[in-house]
This record gives C-alpha cells, structure tokens and sequence, in this order.
C-alpha cells in the first residue's frame, strides 16, 4: 500500500470523529486529524490502530469514537487500496479488498461502483483474448475467454457478441445443428461435460426444435451442478465454508431443482454466521470479557453442527482463562502477606481444576502449613500471656509472626510487649 495523500478523496465527517474522540485517546487523535488534514490517510490509520489495540490489550473497552474512527478509516484503506490495484491491473487483488469492504459496508456505492470496474475491465480483458482466438479460429479457446468475460459482467455486449460469433463459426464449419449434437454426443463418454453443454446448445441454437439435445444440455448442467456441489462437500469438510456456500449457489444456478441443494445453501449460511460469532468471542476473551464470550459461544453452539469442535475449545479456554484470573487473584493476595486469603483463593483453584492448572497444591500445603504453625505459636503466647510470662508469650508471639507476618493481631501484641515496663514496675 503506498502513501495516501488525496485530501479531496477524505471526507471531513472522519475529522470531526477524531475531535470527539475522548480524553484517553486525545492526543493520538489529536495527531490523525492531523495527518488527514494533510492527506496522509495510511499514517492515519496506523496511528488509529495502534490506538484502539493499545484499549483492547489493557482490557478496557475501546472509546467508541476511536472505534468508530478505526472502522471508517478501514474501510477507506480497503477502497484506496482497490483503487490503487484496478489502476494498477491488479484487479483480483482490487476485488478482494472491494469484498472486505463490503463485508463492513454491504451494499456501499463506492465499492460497488469499483467492482463493476474491476468486474469490467477483466471482462474486457476476456474479450480481447477470445477475440484474438476467434480471429485465430480457435473456437473452444475463444468460447472459453467469452464465457469468462460473461462471469464477470453477465450482460458484457462485446462478449455476447464474441459467444455469437463463436455460434455463427462452428455453424459455418459444421454446416448444421446435427454435427454440433454429435459433437456433444462424442464428449459424452470422456464426461467433458462443460463441453457437453456448449455442443448441446450451439445446436438448439441452430435448431430449436431438436429435443435430443435439449435433453443432453439438461443432463450436462445436472452433471455440472453435481461436481458444483461435490466441490461444496469437500470445502465444506474442509471448514471453508465460505467457499462452500459460493459452489452450492452455484450448483442452484445450474440446476435450481437439484435435490437438498437450498438446505446446504442454509446450512452453510449458519456455518459461516456461526464463524463470525466464534472469532467475535476470542476477541472479547482476550480482552477479558469471558462472560459476553460464553454467551455468544452458547448461541453459536446452539446454531451450530459443524463447528462445534472449535466451540468446545473455546469454551476450555475461557474455562482456563478464568481459572489463570483466579490463581493470580491469589498469588498476589500471597505476595502481600495475606496467607488466608491466598489460601482460600489457591483452594477455589484447586477445587475447580481437580488435575492441576498451575502449582497450586504446592502453595496450598505450605500456607497451610505456615497458617497452622502461627495459630500454634499465637496460641502459645495467648497461655503464657494469660501465666503472667510476658518474656515467654513475647517469644511465641515472635515465632507466629515469623510464619505469618499478619496474623491476627501479632504485631500489635508483640509491640505492647516490647514497650519497657512503666513506674519501674
């Protein structure tokens, strides 16, 4: 991505996001305003960034202006950098990033109108070709950049002409719509279907009125509806379910009666929900929002049958998680000499990871034992104190401090012991 500097291209809403961004984040904003006034959106972006994951790793929630700021220069990045690739000839890397934008943006004007550029600048690019190659009187190589032109714009006048020049060829070559059905008859065996249809159609083009090959174009689109669809199964199995989703349509457009085809079109329409809802939640796990993550991972587990692996693992983790939050909750109850509660707290561990998360037994046993040998010693002193042998229950007031600094009262009571006798008593 190189350097953005187009002040016409930034619209001045983006500008006054960053003057509302709150007191936390005012100075980074501050300085993006600043780089937009001057055109350069990429430093933007990147200090916006930085921003908003800097919120996020310290667990807070991140300003909503930031995140509002972050979405929109996103979306910008996406289409100055579509821009940028379709000018640059690159329009397949233009079009991914034009599908990332839609994704934030479903039907926005901009990213549509730089797709159906994209979409017919390669559909030119087809055209040429099939054209040199109908030229070259190549006729299946031509069909072919024809028929691709038409995938990126359906309606493409320069293609349509070329697939009817191709028709008006293989007519004149053939001599008659007969020759075109036993070319497709002929592909038949070698299940060149695409080749089936083509055959197949180029005679009902010739001749209308020819069932028998009205008949092998039904059964070559069923037959390329089912590799569609066999090609949906292996995504599917291999948790591409976007790409599944797309092959499953495309089985429907071939064949829009093919049998269980709209159940794995919804079906893979869940699954790629179900996708978004569990990437959400490691979001919100790292940044330590564990309830609002085992509530979108119980919906999505609900919707789901295909991710519920993942989901499972999720939910360990946030398990683990919690149970690391508590262990340090305690670990730092120890660190300040608070030997109960970290005693408590490592037990809650315990109790809740039976086989172990960290060396929580290990602490268990020697708070323990240091909370038992300072009740013995303070008990001792107490006896002592209450004999009249202030020397001895200092002693053992001393001995429980040793093992608890902040047991009870010790301290207290070895300072009043500690204090010299008055009236030389």
């Amino acid at each position: 991505m190189t350097i953005c500097r187009n002040a016409a291209f930034l619209p001045t809403v983006l500008l006054a996001m960053l003057t509302a961004a709150s007191c936390e984040a005012t100075t980074a904003m501050g300085q993006a305003r600043d780089y937009l006034a001057e055109g350069y959106l990429l430093q933007a972006y990147h200090l916006v960034e930085t921003t908003r994951n800097g919120q996020l790793a310290s667990g807070g929630d991140v300003d909503p202006e930031v995140e509002t700021a972050y979405q929109e220069l996103r979306y910008r990045m996406m289409i100055q950098g579509a821009r940028e690739a379709i000018y640059a000839e690159d329009e397949t890397h233009g079009l991914e990033l034009i599908a990332e934008a839609l994704q934030l943006r479903p039907g926005d004007e901009a990213a549509l109108s730089l797709q159906l550029r994209a979409d017919r600048k390669l559909a030119a690019r087809a055209t040429r070709r099939g054209q040199d190659l109908l030229a070259k009187a190549q006729l299946q190589e031509a069909l072919a950049e024809f028929a691709k032109a038409l995938e990126y714009v359906p309606d493409y006048p320069d293609a349509k002409k070329g697939v009817v020049g191709v028709q008006e060829a293989v007519s004149r070559l053939h001599g008659q719509a007969q020759q075109q059905f036993l070319e497709a008859i002929r592909k038949l065996p070698q299940f060149r279907f695409p080749e089936v249809e083509w055959h197949a159609s180029a005679a009902l083009t010739r001749d209308k009125s020819r069932e028998d090959a009205a008949k092998l174009q039904s059964r070559a689109e069923r037959e390329l509806a089912n590799s569609a669809r066999s090609r949906g199964d292996v995504n599917r199995d291999e948790k591409n379910y976007g790409a599944a989703l797309m092959e499953y349509r495309a089985a429907r457009r071939m064949w829009s009666d093919l049998p269980g085809i709209d159940d794995d079109i919804a079906h893979m329409q869940t699954e790629v929900e179900v996708v978004g809802m569990t990437e959400r939640a490691q979001l919100k796990i790292k940044s330590g929002k564990l309830d609002e993550a085992s509530k979108l991972l119980d919906e999505a587990f609900e919707k789901s049958t295909l991710e519920r692996g993942t989901i499972n693992e999720l939910r360990y983790a946030i398990r683990r998680r919690a149970g690391e939050d508590a262990y340090q909750a305690a670990r730092d109850f120890e660190l300040q000499g608070f030997k109960a509660e970290a005693l408590a707290g490592f037990k809650t561990v315990a109790a809740d990871w039976p086989n172990g998360l960290f060396d929580e037994q290990t602490r268990i046993g020697a708070l323990a034992s240091d909370i038992e040998a300072a009740e013995k010693a303070f008990a001792e002193g107490e006896a002592a104190e209450a004999a009249g042998k202030p020397a001895d229950a200092l002693e053992h007031y001393k001995a429980a401090q040793t093992f608890y600094a902040k047991f009870r009262d010790v301290g207290d009571r070895i300072a009043r012991l500690s204090r010299p006798p008055s009236g030389g008593s």
